[in-house]
C-alpha cells in the first residue's frame, strides 16, 4: 500500500471515528466556527494525508463526504487538471506596473517596483464561487498574469528568474477601492484592502512551454459578457523576470509561490451574481460571484 499526499487549504469538521485514517499537520489557522454550527471545525493551512491507492485528491474528498466534511480550498493545478507537486505559498505583487492602469486612478508614475503581499489564504481557485466582502464598500478586479515559482529564488538574475517557473496562469486581484484609497491618504499599507480571505482567486496553471512568449501575452477579463479589462504583458513596465529578480532581493521566493505582475486598465467592481471570463493566450476561464 502507498502514500500519497498534496499541500491544501483544508477545512476540517468533525471526523466520525468510521472514517478513514488522517494525518494532519500544519499551522492552525482559527479553531471555531458559529456556534451554531454541530461541527466543531478547525481551519488549517495543512499537509494532508491519507494512506491508500487513491492518494487525496478532491474527487476522494467528494465521494466520501459522507464520513465528514474535509473542503481542500485551492491547490496548485495545471490546465488538465493534475495536481502540482508544490506547497500553496505566499502571492507577491506589484502595484503599478502598467502606464494606462496608473493614469486611470490617477496615481504617480513610481520610481522602483511597488510590492505588497496577499498570505496563502487569500488563494482561491477560480471554480469556486467568489465571495465579496460585505459592508467594506466596493471591491474592484485587477485582471493579472500570474506566475507560479517552483525553485527557491534569492538574490537571483533574471536568466535563473526564467528557469525558476512552473507555469503560468491569470488571477484576480481582488481590492477593496474604498478602503485603499482611505489607506493610500493616511500613507497605510495595502494589505487589509488586499489580502483578505479569497483576495486572490487564480486559474489553473499552463505549463511554460504551452507560453513560449510570456513577454507578448495577450489577457483579458468580461464581466457579464461585457470586455472590462484587456491587455498585452509587453506593456509591463517591470518585465516578468525581471520582476522575479527584483522581488528575490528583498525576500526569498520560495516553491509554491504566485507572483503577480500587474494589471491593465478597465478596474471596475464586482457585484453579486456577476459572471466572469478571464482569458489568457487564448484560453478562457470562467468565475462568477456569489
Amino acid at each position: 500500500m502507498s502514500c500519497s499526499s498534496v499541500w491544501a487549504n483544508c477545512t476540517i469538521r468533525s471526523l466520525p471515528p468510521t472514517s478513514p485514517s488522517w494525518q494532519v499537520s500544519g499551522q492552525l489557522r482559527s479553531t471555531h466556527e458559529s456556534s451554531t454550527s454541530p461541527a466543531f471545525g478547525l481551519a488549517l493551512f495543512c499537509r494532508a494525508r491519507r494512506c491508500g491507492p487513491a492518494g487525496l485528491t478532491r474527487q476522494y474528498l467528494s465521494r466520501h463526504s459522507q464520513l465528514g466534511t474535509i473542503l481542500v480550498a485551492y491547490q496548485h493545478r495545471y490546465l488538465d487538471g493534475s495536481p502540482l507537486a508544490l506547497p500553496i505559498g505566499k502571492v507577491v505583487c506589484i502595484g503599478r506596473n502598467y502606464l494606462d492602469h496608473i493614469r486611470e486612478l490617477n496615481n504617480a508614475v513610481p520610481e522602483t517596483p511597488i510590492l505588497f503581499m496577499k498570505p496563502a489564504t487569500a488563494l482561491a481557485g477560480l471554480d469556486e464561487a467568489i465571495r465579496l466582502p460585505a459592508g467594506r464598500g466596493e471591491c474592484h478586479h485587477e485582471v493579472e498574469l500570474a506566475v507560479l515559482v517552483d525553485r527557491e529564488l534569492r538574490n537571483a538574475d533574471t536568466d535563473t528568474a526564467r528557469t525558476a517557473v512552473a507555469g503560468y496562469g491569470i488571477a484576480l486581484d481582488l481590492t477593496l477601492r474604498d478602503l485603499q484609497n482611505d489607506l493610500k491618504k493616511k500613507g497605510h499599507p495595502w494589505e487589509t484592502a488586499k489580502a483578505f480571505d479569497g483576495a486572490c482567486p487564480l486559474s489553473t496553471f499552463l505549463h511554460p512551454e504551452a507560453l513560449p512568449e510570456p513577454q507578448a501575452t495577450e489577457l483579458a477579463l468580461r464581466v457579464n459578457g461585457e470586455l472590462r479589462q484587456q491587455g498585452n504583458t509587453r506593456q509591463m513596465m517591470v518585465g516578468i523576470f525581471e520582476l522575479m529578480a527584483y522581488i528575490s532581493t528583498h525576500f526569498t521566493l520560495q516553491p509554491g509561490d504566485v507572483v503577480l505582475t500587474g494589471t491593465p486598465s478597465g478596474v471596475g467592481p464586482l457585484a453579486s451574481g456577476d459572471v466572469l471570463t478571464l482569458s489568457l493566450a487564448g484560453h478562457d476561464f470562467s468565475a462568477r460571484v456569489a
